[in-house]
């Protein structure tokens, strides 16, 4: 077996660090919209419970499982036109059934805390947080900071007269 040296982090322990949040983000919007009801769904009453239940970690539990078992969704490759593709032969459509494994694996990850009310008295908006520290406090609709104050734009030619002035300028 290798020796691993001071300071050297084991590759298995940095993927471990590393949350997919960014590779399920597709998949987290559609149960951001399942769960607060702009997406059409036969199982819209389990969503629902779903979203009632963000204070109470037994009842996220409760309520997720409810809707695993809902779905009972068997996930098979197949081969159409020539093409492969992921398939879910369950009672949920696809894109619900990996709704549902997202919100799973998210609240694997960090429990239940992941999963929010805007703090914004006037909205009531259920939202998954997935940022790394599970710092989100506001959803997609009300951001903490403004989106312009984001933005930094970058110094354009001649916005700095007096300094280029005095730069060229020869010492007396």
């Amino acid at each position: 077996m290798e020796e691993i040296s001071q300071g050297a982090v084991p590759v298995g322990a940095w993927l471990a660090a590393r949350r997919p949040f960014r590779q399920m983000r597709s998949a987290l919007l559609d149960a951001e919209a399942y769960l607060n009801g702009y997406q059409d769904t036969d199982h819209s009453a389990a969503w629902r419970r779903l979203r009632d239940s963000t204070a109470d970690d037994y009842a996220v539990l409760a309520a997720l499982n409810t809707l695993l078992a809902a779905d009972a969704a068997v996930m098979a490759v197949e081969r159409r036109n020539g093409q492969w593709s992921l398939t879910a032969r369950g009672t949920l459509p696809y894109r619900e059934s990996v709704a549902v494994l997202a919100i799973t694996a998210l609240i694997q990850h960090g429990g239940a805390k992941r999963f929010k009310r805007c703090r914004r008295s006037e909205c009531d908006h259920v939202f998954l947080d997935w940022t790394n520290g599970a710092t989100r406090v506001n959803c997609r609709l009300h951001p903490s900071r403004p989106l312009a104050s984001r933005v930094t734009a970058s110094p354009q030619p001649g916005d700095l007269p007096a300094q280029r002035a005095t730069a060229s300028r020869p010492a007396p």
